[in-house]
């Protein structure tokens, strides 16, 4: 038989969902056994590097809080005002997959100057809303990939740089 344990129990992120006591020292799954002391103080205890830490959670870091506006600018996706075809005006995702399918299309069109559906116009795009675009020609759809990886990239430094995200806005042809 173990020894009898106080524990506070954590959920994700560190944030504390209850406290215990075990006279055997069986933990439930998410508990982190705890001394008298912070078993006192369970509610404001938060579990930072597995350890237990009572009083107010410590402030993200910089890199904490860059890497939060760049998750928050992507899942923003880009705005994009068309100033030739208003119709391709709208908001377009710029998720992971979504700038691997920019970026596979624009090569598509740069190595065999067509689309990937084998034309050279009138190219279906999903905007962030699920509704179609369609890119005329090529040329549209290249100026509106450039836009993105741009704005992409430079997200992506102002992350490293710790610095204000850019305008997730673009104007193309």
């Amino acid at each position: 038989m173990g020894t009898a344990t106080n524990y506070i129990e954590f959920g994700p992120g560190g944030v504390v969902t209850g406290a215990g006591y075990t006279p055997d020292g069986t933990l439930p799954a998410g508990a982190v056994p705890c001394t008298q002391a912070q078993f006192s103080d369970w509610t404001l205890a938060s579990l930072v590097n597995n350890v237990i830490v009572i009083g107010p959670a410590p402030a993200p870091s910089a890199a904490q809080i860059a890497a939060a506006a760049y998750v928050a600018f992507i899942a923003g996706g880009l705005t994009v005002t068309s100033t030739g075809t208003p119709a391709l005006s709208g908001v377009y995702p710029i998720d992971p997959a979504s700038q691997a399918d920019i970026a596979t299309e624009a090569q598509f069109i740069s190595t065999f100057s067509e689309f990937t559906n084998g034309g050279t116009t009138n190219l279906q795009w999903v905007l962030a809303n699920d509704a179609l675009v369609t890119f005329p020609t090529t040329a549209e759809f290249l100026a509106f990939a450039k836009q993105a990886g741009q704005i992409v990239a430079a997200a992506k430094l102002a992350a490293a740089q710790g610095a204000s995200m850019p305008a997730a806005t673009a104007t193309i042809p």
